[in-house]
């Protein structure tokens, strides 16, 4: 009998507020719940204010629910201090960001080795494990070029191949293709898609861009702070 997917991401009765220096608080996420297993590729929308990249700062560790649990790989997410939390989201999470982040004066080998770098691993293990993954993206003919030679989509494929250094179970992806042309749009995400389907990678990606959306097959949608749909990508409307 075939396993099902185990749960990477549990969310149950989320709470996100702030609060200012005069003690006005605002609400940011409201009650939400989701389960997000093993291989899924998920988009999340929703517009300015709802919440959704807020989110996807949760998910990602880089900040703490105000109320309500989230379980990462079988992780009680709140319970961990910042070196557990940032171990776990070294060794679980790979990151995508809009503006690629690369360091302007190291080729797009030691970008992608970074993670590993970090890690205190040595150039024996993170110098061929960088090459292999700039090969994968397509630029094994890039591989010591720096940030400032390389197109905008070549870069996001090195900050992609950098979120996959460590071996990530989850990529999270926040408007990857914000600062692209759509022809290099519908390249990134077939790379997305291609990860997810055949290496069974879970992609999570934030985008307000209803074609960037389509490539997924789950759909989550945020207004005002609160959890409005999660479904296929299909039944809200969007198609490929």
């Amino acid at each position: 009998m075939q396993q099902s997917p185990s749960p990477l991401v549990v969310v149950n009765h989320l709470y996100k507020q702030y609060e200012s220096d005069a003690g006005v608080v605002t609400p940011v996420l409201k009650d939400v719940n989701l389960t997000i297993h093993e291989g899924e590729f998920v988009a999340i929308m929703g517009p300015s204010g709802s919440g959704k990249s807020t989110f996807m700062n949760v998910l990602g560790c880089l900040d703490v629910q105000t109320d309500g649990d989230y379980i990462l790989s079988g992780q009680d997410v709140r319970r961990l201090n910042n070196e557990q939390a940032a171990e776990l989201r070294n060794r679980v999470l790979g990151f995508v960001f809009q503006g690629f982040n690369l360091l302007p004066r190291r080729t797009a080998v030691h970008n992608v080795a970074m993670p590993l770098i970090c890690a205190g691993k040595e150039k024996v293990e993170w110098e061929p494990r960088a090459i292999e993954l700039l090969k994968k993206v397509g630029l094994s003919e890039r591989l010591h070029s720096m940030p400032n030679e390389l197109s905008g989509g070549q870069q996001q494929r090195v900050a992609i191949a950098r979120a996959m250094a460590n071996y990530p179970h989850v990529v999270l992806a926040d408007e990857p293709t914000g600062n692209l042309d759509s022809t290099t749009s519908n390249d990134i995400m077939n790379l997305f898609r291609e990860l997810n389907e055949k290496e069974g990678i879970t992609i999570i990606v934030v985008t307000h861009e209803p074609d960037i959306a389509a490539y997924a097959k789950r759909l989550i949608k945020f207004r005002d702070g609160v959890l409005v749909y999660d479904g296929t990508v299909n039944d809200a409307g969007i198609n490929a």
